[in-house]
């Protein structure tokens, strides 16, 4: 598996994979994280808890509880990260977005509409934005996506972090707490999508 994603970074393509449901205990025994979202090449998805504003609009963001994270044992720090982890180890998630099932996102499938959670909701909104990106470059000239975890290191060790991220700051996944920047429950935060694309593009 290590060996594709690798080529798929090589290629310049962006995966996405959940960070877990189990806070930072996800083998049930010890501070744990999961694969493939441990992987190098993979850009791993942590959890948040979402409020809204009376118009539906985001107010706030904090860290889910049960959102997955800490660091592997089987893969050391990889050059991107090497600023925000003097460990030795890689350290998950990357970003995160909504996966708490109370504040989760609607599916309408079979006739009706259900609310679902968990990171493996948060990881293929990632993905989905990435294609809102890329669609919006083609159109406007500009660069896609790419290898995601190279884009968006570089971009939040950027000016432009705080106007293109949502910096989760509070909430603990029972290993570890949310701080400013960079945290091992929700990486590097959520994206606020029309500022990304508005000014990266």
């Amino acid at each position: 598996d290590d060996s594709d994603f690798e080529e798929a970074a090589a290629q310049g393509q962006s995966v996405y994979s959940a960070s877990g449901d189990s806070g930072a205990d996800d083998n049930g025994s010890s501070l744990s994280v999961d694969f493939p979202a441990s992987d190098t090449y993979v850009t791993g998805v942590g959890g948040t808890t979402l409020t809204l504003t009376s118009a539906n609009a985001w107010k706030s963001e904090t860290a889910w509880s049960d959102s997955g994270g800490g660091y592997s044992s089987d893969f050391s720090t990889p050059s991107y990260q090497t600023s925000v982890n003097s460990t030795g180890e890689r350290a998950v998630p990357d970003v995160a977005a909504d996966a708490d099932p109370s504040s989760g996102w609607l599916i309408y499938s079979e006739g009706s509409w259900q609310e679902v959670g968990g990171t493996s909701a948060a990881a293929p909104n990632w993905a989905a934005f990435t294609a809102d990106y890329d669609t919006a470059a083609s159109d406007l000239g500009g660069s896609a996506f790419g290898y995601a975890n190279s884009f968006i290191y570089s971009t939040a060790k950027s000016s432009l972090y705080s106007s293109v991220f949502h910096d989760v700051t509070s909430g603990s996944n029972g290993g570890y707490s949310a701080g400013t920047g960079y945290d091992e429950v929700t990486g590097w935060g959520s994206y606020n999508g029309g500022a990304f694309i508005a000014d990266e593009l």
